[in-house]
């Protein structure tokens, strides 16, 4: 695997925080992260990490030279540092040099048409019916089945990909010896299937999917190795089948209960894309990134992150910051400037953030050509976890009516 040196204390695990505590049970975090963030700048938490909050602090820290991504203590897999998210400075921009272009615009552009067919596919499948969980029946198969079919994997093995991502993201231990015990058991079994698939796909030859273009990509002239290959595929596989499913379950939620701006977007599906950046913002699927600070870093007034200091980044409160978003609580689909930090920012700015904004516009506009009329389904109640990634993972709906004007 690549070396990202040799950690000298465990990595800090987010999901065992006193910011995951604080918010894990709130349907509505939001009111809590607006007056965090309103209120206090930092925090030094008992868990041992600082906590920032503010959305001009974070982007100083994510541009500065010192700060190092996830795998400034080593891996979230001890022994298995996942590219390009654990490794940082010019290695980490040899490896985005490389994996950047697979996901640039004219590349994810492409994907629209089979998007759209996808959506219209799975749509048909309920829309006759007087209710749907959408979450199982939506928001899970369209992005991993896109994903899937843009990386070149077997679609009909998303289960297995589905639990190697619920063991990645949540294993759901007490400690974080036990929760790295887990992950390192997907990691481990995600290995060996890719190792025999990619096996098979060298076999096949030629395609235009990403893992054949990882095959065939070299780094200082030299194919990739078997081992960096997998760390790049085993963050992909759990990148790939979460955040995008996770945002659709929480706009989906927030539509079903403002029919007004539903309505809105339908009759002029122009204003989809500003809906998503809104949405994004206010709603933060991804609350937290980690940082370490290779040597100590002067943020200004006072503020000073310590050599070696695990910060949490709260991408959650940044966005809801008002010096950065007037009336951070108020959704407006108009806002002139998105400066949200949802998909972080600086170097470890997400890889994959032009093919979610594409599923996201997509799968709303598909969805509501074909079922404009939609409300969360009275007697049921959502299901809502908020960390590591906010997701709806019951969405009961009320569904039917006859498509919009």
């Amino acid at each position: 695997m690549t070396d990202v040196g040799t950690p000298t204390e465990q990595p800090y695990d987010f999901r065992l925080s006193d910011y995951a505590r604080s918010i894990e049970t709130l349907e509505h975090p939001q009111d809590y992260l607006a007056e965090k963030v309103a209120t206090t700048r930092f925090e030094r938490s008992p868990d041992g990490a600082i906590y920032l909050y503010r959305h001009e602090d974070i982007l100083k820290l994510n541009r500065h030279p010192a700060i190092l991504g996830n795998g400034g203590r080593g891996s979230m897999v001890p022994g298995m540092p996942f590219v390009p998210l654990e490794v940082d400075g010019d290695e980490h921009s040899r490896w985005r040099r490389i994996l950047d272009p697979l996901f640039a615009p004219k590349q994810i552009a492409r994907l629209e048409g089979t998007i759209r067919e996808l959506t219209a596919e799975l749509v048909d499948g309920f829309a006759d019916d007087a209710s749907v969980e959408m979450y199982s029946r939506f928001c899970v198969p369209l992005p991993c089945i896109t994903f899937l079919r843009l990386f070149g994997a077997p679609v009909e093995d998303l289960d297995f990909f589905l639990d190697y991502k619920r063991d990645m993201l949540r294993p759901e231990c007490d400690t974080p010896e036990e929760n790295f015990e887990k992950m390192q058991g997907a990691a481990l079994r995600i290995a060996a299937y890719f190792i025999d698939v990619m096996q098979k796909r060298r076999k096949a030859g030629p395609g235009d999917d990403i893992l054949w273009a990882l095959l065939q990509a070299e780094i200082d002239g030299e194919p990739l190795s078997e081992a960096q290959l997998l760390s790049i595929i085993m963050l992909m596989m759990f990148a790939g089948l979460d955040t995008v499913t996770a945002s659709l379950s929480l706009m989906i939620h927030w539509l079903a209960q403002h029919r007004d701006v539903r309505q809105r977007i339908i009759a002029d599906p122009t204003l989809t894309r500003g809906l998503v950046e809104e949405l994004l913002r206010y709603e933060s699927p991804v609350q937290t990134g980690t940082r370490y600070a290779a040597e100590d870093v002067d943020l200004g007034d006072g503020l000073v992150i310590k050599e070696g200091e695990a910060i949490l980044a709260s991408w959650g409160t940044a966005n809801l910051d008002p010096n950065a978003h007037p009336d951070p609580l108020g959704v407006d689909i108009d806002r002139p400037r998105h400066q949200h930090i949802a998909f972080a920012s600086g170097t470890h700015r997400c890889l994959g953030s032009n093919l979610a904004r594409l599923e996201l516009r997509v799968a709303l506009d598909e969805l509501h050509k074909r079922l404009p009329n939609y409300s969360l389904q009275p007697g049921e109640t959502i299901r809502l976890v908020n960390m590591p990634v906010r997701t709806i993972e019951y969405l009961p709906l009320s569904i039917g009516g006859a498509p919009a004007g």
